[in-house]
Protein backbone atom coordinates (compact mmCIF):
# COMPACT_ATOMS: atom_id res chain seq x y z
CA UNK A 1 0.00 0.00 0.00
CA UNK A 2 1.44 3.19 -1.08
CA UNK A 3 1.16 6.29 1.29
CA UNK A 4 2.22 9.71 0.96
CA UNK A 5 3.82 9.96 4.51
CA UNK A 6 4.58 13.97 4.20
CA UNK A 7 0.96 14.30 4.39
CA UNK A 8 0.62 13.54 8.10
CA UNK A 9 2.79 15.13 10.59
CA UNK A 10 2.80 12.05 12.88
CA UNK A 11 2.69 9.12 13.20
CA UNK A 12 -0.45 8.79 14.95
CA UNK A 13 -2.72 10.10 12.47
CA UNK A 14 -0.57 8.00 10.09
CA UNK A 15 -1.50 4.58 11.71
CA UNK A 16 -5.34 6.34 11.97
CA UNK A 17 -5.56 6.70 8.28
CA UNK A 18 -3.85 3.07 7.80
CA UNK A 19 -7.01 1.80 10.89
CA UNK A 20 -9.59 3.25 8.53
CA UNK A 21 -8.19 2.07 5.15
CA UNK A 22 -8.18 -1.52 7.08
CA UNK A 23 -11.88 -0.82 8.83
CA UNK A 24 -13.02 0.10 4.90
CA UNK A 25 -11.23 -3.26 3.92
CA UNK A 26 -13.21 -5.31 5.82
CA UNK A 27 -16.80 -3.57 4.90
CA UNK A 28 -17.03 -1.35 7.75
CA UNK A 29 -18.75 2.77 7.19
CA UNK A 30 -16.55 5.16 8.59
CA UNK A 31 -18.91 7.71 10.53
CA UNK A 32 -16.66 10.02 12.03
CA UNK A 33 -13.07 10.41 13.02
CA UNK A 34 -11.65 11.96 15.80
CA UNK A 35 -14.80 12.42 18.02
CA UNK A 36 -14.28 14.73 20.92
CA UNK A 37 -15.33 16.21 24.17
CA UNK A 38 -13.65 17.76 27.11
CA UNK A 39 -13.16 14.48 28.55
CA UNK A 40 -12.28 12.27 26.01
CA UNK A 41 -11.77 11.36 22.05
CA UNK A 42 -12.72 8.88 19.82
CA UNK A 43 -10.08 7.96 16.92
CA UNK A 44 -12.36 6.09 14.92
CA UNK A 45 -16.70 5.71 14.99
CA UNK A 46 -17.71 3.24 12.18
CA UNK A 47 -21.01 1.11 11.76
CA UNK A 48 -21.70 -2.41 10.08
CA UNK A 49 -25.19 -2.92 9.94
CA UNK A 50 -26.99 -1.43 12.98
CA UNK A 51 -23.93 -2.08 15.22
CA UNK A 52 -21.69 0.60 16.14
CA UNK A 53 -17.92 0.75 16.54
CA UNK A 54 -15.89 2.87 18.95
CA UNK A 55 -12.27 2.91 18.69
CA UNK A 56 -8.76 3.78 20.13
CA UNK A 57 -6.46 3.37 17.79
CA UNK A 58 -2.64 3.31 18.91
CA UNK A 59 0.86 3.09 16.66
CA UNK A 60 4.35 2.37 17.13
CA UNK A 61 6.99 1.62 15.18
CA UNK A 62 9.43 -1.67 15.49
CA UNK A 63 12.88 -2.57 15.34
CA UNK A 64 13.16 -6.08 13.61
CA UNK A 65 15.62 -6.93 16.17
CA UNK A 66 13.12 -6.82 19.23
CA UNK A 67 10.37 -8.30 19.25
CA UNK A 68 6.85 -7.18 19.00
CA UNK A 69 5.43 -8.83 22.09
CA UNK A 70 7.62 -6.31 23.78
CA UNK A 71 5.66 -3.59 22.71
CA UNK A 72 2.19 -3.32 24.97
CA UNK A 73 0.16 -0.24 23.19
CA UNK A 74 -2.67 -1.83 24.85
CA UNK A 75 -1.64 -0.96 28.42
CA UNK A 76 -1.70 2.81 27.46
CA UNK A 77 -5.58 2.32 28.04
CA UNK A 78 -6.01 2.48 31.75
CA UNK A 79 -8.79 2.50 34.09
CA UNK A 80 -9.01 6.37 33.59
CA UNK A 81 -8.93 6.41 29.58
CA UNK A 82 -11.07 3.78 29.64
CA UNK A 83 -13.52 5.50 32.13
CA UNK A 84 -13.42 8.78 29.80
CA UNK A 85 -14.24 6.84 26.85
CA UNK A 86 -17.04 5.47 28.07
CA UNK A 87 -18.74 8.86 29.06
CA UNK A 88 -17.74 9.77 25.08
CA UNK A 89 -19.33 6.83 24.01
CA UNK A 90 -22.66 7.19 25.70
CA UNK A 91 -22.54 11.28 24.88
CA UNK A 92 -22.13 9.89 20.78
CA UNK A 93 -24.52 7.92 21.54
CA UNK A 94 -26.74 10.23 22.83
CA UNK A 95 -26.17 13.04 20.68
CA UNK A 96 -26.67 10.86 17.28
CA UNK A 97 -29.68 9.16 18.67
CA UNK A 98 -28.74 5.97 18.55
CA UNK A 99 -28.78 4.72 22.39
CA UNK A 100 -30.93 1.78 21.30
CA UNK A 101 -28.09 0.14 18.94
CA UNK A 102 -25.47 -2.59 19.91
CA UNK A 103 -22.02 -0.83 20.01
CA UNK A 104 -18.28 -2.52 20.60
CA UNK A 105 -15.45 -0.87 21.93
CA UNK A 106 -11.72 -1.87 20.33
CA UNK A 107 -8.35 -0.90 19.99
CA UNK A 108 -6.56 -1.21 16.55
CA UNK A 109 -2.98 -1.54 17.01
CA UNK A 110 -0.59 -0.41 14.10
CA UNK A 111 2.89 -1.21 13.97
CA UNK A 112 5.13 0.48 11.44
CA UNK A 113 8.37 -0.43 10.40
CA UNK A 114 11.17 2.49 11.02
CA UNK A 115 11.12 3.53 7.34
CA UNK A 116 6.85 3.91 8.09
CA UNK A 117 5.33 0.81 5.63
CA UNK A 118 3.00 -1.14 7.85
CA UNK A 119 4.53 -4.46 9.24
CA UNK A 120 1.17 -5.45 11.26
CA UNK A 121 -2.59 -4.20 12.24
CA UNK A 122 -4.04 -6.18 15.29
CA UNK A 123 -7.57 -5.72 16.54
CA UNK A 124 -8.91 -5.99 19.83
CA UNK A 125 -12.21 -5.74 21.22
CA UNK A 126 -14.58 -5.65 24.57
CA UNK A 127 -12.15 -4.52 27.02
Amino acid sequence: MKFNFLKYSDTGKYGEELAVKYLQKKKFLVKTRNYSKPYGEIDIVAQKGRKIFFIEVKTTKIDYQVSRESFSLLNKIDTKKLSNLEKTINNYLGENSLLDNDWRFGVITVFLTQDDKLFKIEEYWDF
